[in-house]
């Protein structure tokens, strides 16, 4: 007998017309510690599908918020579902999941389904995992989220997030839960800016390449390089603010954006100011072109980071 006929079994068809998921949910537990064998095991995973169509954010969080062995892979799905859903029901579950929960996939699975229902109120709870292990899945949740997420992005850059208060700082748990260095943060942080078609993030991302911090500045700089290379930003706005910087970082940039940079670089080379460095950079672009870096570079997926 298949999963789903198992799920259709007299005893347990009327509760599944009356959408009574709780009720049933409960009846693949033999005891309070949902201890399930092999088959409830199934039937609970086949139930999670049932509740993802049907809707049930309430079962699907109680489910996943049960942080036991014993039903790992259905919380995950669970967790999953309530992302997929894109219901604001189903945030308050996650995040405390994300806060206090023993296992490291079902943590992340709940920083992507944030990231995917984009409640403002993930926020400040994802900004701290720019911190940690998950500093990229929290900087892709933040850029799914969006504009919500820019200015507090902004704070973390220019390392103004104190206006975040004891927020930060109380759901942290850096000691326990591989705390990474500020650069990493704000190079995760340029991360998300990069990805928001938000004006005040591309802003932010060239005020940003002046900045008295070298991590804020070379994580702006590669953050603007790879929207220049993807197209999400005008070639020559990010190119002739590279120029005029003529600093290494800058030319390493430039070198990565290619032949498309040759124009700009062009109009300065006969300045005194900038002949030389525009030089070296342009003998840098023809090499790589010899190479066939930028004919393959998407092949390769290279990018500046």
């Amino acid at each position: 007998m298949g999963i789903l006929d198992a799920l259709f079994k007299p005893s347990i068809d009327s509760l599944i017309k009356r959408k009574k998921f709780g009720e049933l949910y409960k009846k693949f537990c033999v005891d309070d510690k949902l201890d399930i064998d092999a088959d409830a095991h199934a039937k609970l995973l086949a139930l999670v599908n049932l509740c993802k169509l049907k809707g049930d954010i309430d079962t699907l969080t109680d489910i996943a918020k049960q942080d036991i062995p014993h039903i790992y892979y259905p919380r995950r799905e669970a967790i999953r579902a309530l992302g997929e859903l894109k219901d604001a029901g189903g945030v308050e579950c996650l995040l405390d999941v994300l806060r206090i929960d023993h296992y490291f996939d079902t943590r992340r699975d709940a920083i992507v389904a944030l990231g995917k229902i984009g409640d403002r109120r993930a926020v400040v709870p994802l900004l701290n995992e720019l911190r940690l292990s998950f500093a990229s899945d929290a900087a892709e949740a933040l850029a799914e989220i969006g504009t919500e997420s820019v200015r507090p992005l902004i704070e973390v850059i220019k390392g103004a997030d104190k206006i975040f208060g004891e927020r930060l700082a109380a759901d942290s748990e850096l000691s326990n839960r591989g705390h990474l260095d500020g650069w990493t943060r704000q190079r995760r942080a340029t991360q998300a800016l990069e990805r928001i078609d938000d004006a005040k993030a591309t802003d932010m991302l060239l005020q940003s390449m002046i900045d008295e911090n070298k991590n804020v500045y070379i994580s702006a700089i590669m953050s603007l390089c790879n929207m220049a290379v993807k197209g999400t930003i005008s070639d020559n706005l990010v190119i002739e603010a590279f120029v005029r910087l003529k600093t290494n970082e800058t030319g390493n940039a430039i070198t990565v954006i290619g032949p498309r940079a040759m124009p700009v670089l062009e109009r300065y080379s006969s300045d005194g100011d900038y002949k030389e460095w525009v030089s070296t950079v342009t003998a840098a672009i023809k090499q790589r072109d010899e190479t066939g870096y930028y004919e393959d570079r998407w092949k390769h997926n290279r990018r500046f980071s």
